[in-house]
């Protein structure tokens, strides 16, 4: 498996200076403004600027300003640890460190710094630099300039300059390097936030068939995304079938993918005691929330070893509190293969957590104006789970006492 060791992130909204190393299986907790959702939309901006969507994203945001701490940090930095499955007995891990610095126009920036290290067995190796003096990549066994201009190649056209607001990660430079296995990882950051179920969500529609193995951020791929999974993988089958069951009871029979136009699909849901399956756009909300998370979490295993984290907002939110056992446990199977991380209000859902599949509990607190992160885990908290349940904590107050 491949799963996120620590993140730091500096200078966006309300985190000025946060470092946090999550565990296997986390669920971060904390007041309405306490800037849990702001980790989630760092770790987006990261996996965006991986996708060569840094200027776009941050653009979509009101612009650099609009990012920065207090609107006065000076940068907007990450600093993200990757554990990679060894091949062998070595401990593996990449490191990429993101810096970002504004420029004089209002809302606008530059990529200021990018590094990429690869540690196997304790010995750090530089895979990627770029810097005001620097803009290099290890080519198998030196590190190798990277020219900041168009090249022009006889016979081709020429190749793209490594433009300033996005990250020297992104580019075609890297194709076939050891850094490309770092920018793929974080192109699988799974952040998960507003999946959109409401009676216009283009959710209910029906789609073109095609081939789609992860869920957009707003779930609205769902049934693409379904459809590919449900008839191609039978343990994603298994999985799925087992948890709609266990929410629906024997009610459920199986997903359906009846056509709907000239190579279009609908996603539907076949009930037992009807005769013909119910499409999305008929289905509640409630349910297609869920079908959402079912997916995102049981899709883990079919996605192991690239996923390195699935990271969902506020999953109760629209669902029945007896589904949350069943999103629970799938979490913890998740758990297996990846870094699965929940912010949540609930105390419901958090008590929905058994003591063998306790999480790591992350605190997230804001004080003079930045969040900051206080894990709770270890034997103390095990403890105190053989007695009170998460909810009950967090709503007494005891989990932030514990110290």
């Amino acid at each position: 498996m491949a799963s996120v060791e620590e993140v730091t992130i500096r200078g966006f909204r309300t985190l000025k200076d946060a470092t946090w190393k999550p565990g296997s299986l986390n669920v971060v907790i904390g007041q309405n403004g306490s800037g849990k959702s702001n980790l989630l939309w760092a770790l987006k901006l990261l996996r965006e600027s991986a996708r060569g969507r840094l200027r776009d994203s941050i653009l979509a945001e009101g612009g650099f300003s609009q990012l920065l701490w207090n609107h006065e940090a000076p940068e907007l930095a990450w600093s993200l640890s990757l554990e990679i499955p060894p091949p062998g007995s070595h401990s593996h891990q990449l490191t990429y460190e993101l810096l970002l610095q504004p420029q004089r126009y209002q809302g606008d920036f530059s990529v200021a710094r990018e590094l990429v290290t690869d540690t196997a067995d304790r010995k750090p190796r530089t895979l990627l630099v770029r810097d005001a003096e620097h803009m290099e990549l290890w080519d198998g066994q030196k590190l190798a300039p990277i020219p900041s201009k168009a090249v022009q190649v006889r016979g081709r056209a020429p190749e793209p300059p490594v433009r300033e607001q996005e990250t020297l990660l992104s580019s075609a430079w890297i194709a076939g390097s050891r850094a490309q296995l770092c920018c793929w990882l974080l192109k699988l950051l799974g952040i998960y936030h507003d999946m959109v179920t409401h009676r216009g969500a283009k959710v209910r529609e029906a789609v073109v068939t095609r081939v789609e193995d992860i869920l957009d951020s707003d779930g609205q791929n769902l049934a693409a995304v379904l459809h590919t999974l449900y008839t191609k993988s039978r343990d994603f089958k298994r999985t799925l079938d087992g948890a709609m069951r266990a929410a629906f009871g024997k009610e459920f029979e199986s997903l359906a993918f009846p056509p709907a136009a000239d190579q279009k699909i609908q996603l539907a849901v076949q009930w037992r005691s009807l005769k013909k399956p119910v499409s999305a756009a008929y289905l509640s909300d409630g349910t297609l929330r869920f079908l959402m998370l079912a997916a995102v979490l049981a899709n883990s295993e079919v996605l192991a070893p690239l996923q390195p984290l699935i990271a969902i907002d506020e999953p109760e939110t629209g669902l029945h509190p007896g589904m949350f056992r069943i999103i629970a446990e799938l979490a913890a199977e998740a758990a297996k293969h990846t870094t699965v991380v929940f912010t949540t209000h609930s105390a419901e859902f958090l008590n929905a957590f058994s003591a063998e599949q306790a999480p790591t509990v992350t605190v997230a607190e804001l004080s003079d104006g930045q969040t900051h992160l206080r894990v709770k885990d270890g034997d103390e908290l095990k403890r105190w789970l053989k007695d009170f349940r998460l909810g009950q904590m967090m709503a007494s107050g005891d989990l932030e006492a514990l110290s």
